[in-house]
């Protein structure tokens, strides 16, 4: 007996974490030729249906969702994006800091030398950038 007509259902659930969750699915049916190869085309028709229900589940509104379905190299991507994007953040906080200790230092020296009369070199304060971000 030939197989001339081959039907197969992908389907997949995937948890948000937080008691829900979201299910898609697609069937697929294919007419196969005299001389097709039936398994080959069922293998050919479930990648399909896979391919066509993951894409559906990754357009989720839900970010845990999406995350939930990230190969590996997706994740370790993401995963290194956000690291660089708060070293930038923390690179940044750090700056701001030492600007606002420069200028403070720079208001406190303008205003010793109002009050100062005298010619004494102006005292050099060092900033070390461990200390303030410790501080944080």
């Amino acid at each position: 007996m030939k197989v001339t007509e081959i039907r197969v259902e992908f389907r997949k659930t995937v948890s948000d974490g937080n008691y829900g969750n979201e299910t898609f699915s697609a069937s697929l049916t294919g007419v196969c030729a005299q001389d097709d190869d039936a398994v080959a085309e069922a293998h050919l028709l479930c990648e399909d249906a896979r391919h066509v229900v993951l894409g559906q589940l990754r357009q989720s509104q839900s970010p845990r969702i999406q995350r939930a379905l990230e190969t590996p190299e997706e994740r370790e991507a993401r995963v290194r994006r956000e690291e660089e994007e708060y070293a930038e953040q923390r690179r940044q906080q750090i700056a701001q800091k030492v600007r606002w200790v420069a200028e403070s230092t720079t208001r406190s020296a303008q205003a010793s030398d109002d009050s100062d009369d005298s010619d004494d070199d102006a005292e050099v304060h060092e900033v070390d950038l461990h200390d303030l971000a410790a501080a944080r």
